[in-house]
């Protein structure tokens, strides 16, 4: 039996790669697993399954997941709401449904940023490359990235 930790990656991995038909062949193993797991795996398989559907261009999942992230904000898991976030826009890129960009998400990538390591290898510039039409929404925004660091509106 694979751990839940293997199938979260791989399928996030599947996602990310544009393979939803194998995204869902792993989420059905997990499903068969949930009974014997912690209650929490329950949660997480249910995220899962919300990614698929923004994968598959259901929009009501997008939203599901910007309320799971706040609930988990109302938790103290600030990290694990944008993780979650993260996510979601990184499964909209893959599948062409990205949106503009809103300011919990521009803050979610100032957090990741300002939580690199000190003397990362990689350039800040480097780093905010990796999210597409980051740069110009900031520049619409006319405010410098710090200014939503403490901005959590997914």
């Amino acid at each position: 039996m694979q751990s839940i930790y293997f199938n979260q990656a791989l399928n996030f991995h599947l996602l990310v790669q544009g393979n939803t038909t194998a995204a869902q062949r792993v989420l059905e193993n997990y499903q068969e697993q949930l009974q014997s797991l912690p209650d929490d795996s329950q949660i997480k398989y249910r995220s899962w399954q919300l990614l698929l559907d923004v994968a598959t261009g259901q929009p009501e999942a997008a939203v599901e997941i910007g309320k799971r992230a706040q609930l988990l904000l109302l938790l103290g898991q600030a990290t694990a709401a944008d993780r979650l976030v993260d996510r979601r826009r990184r499964v909209q890129l893959q599948f062409k449904l990205s949106h503009a960009w809103t300011s919990g998400e521009i803050g979610m990538v100032a957090r990741r940023l300002n939580k690199r390591p000190k003397g990362s290898l990689e350039s800040a510039k480097d780093f905010l490359g990796h999210y597409e039409g980051l740069a110009e929404a900031v520049k619409q925004g006319n405010k410098p990235l710090s200014y939503y660091l403490n901005n959590y509106d997914y």
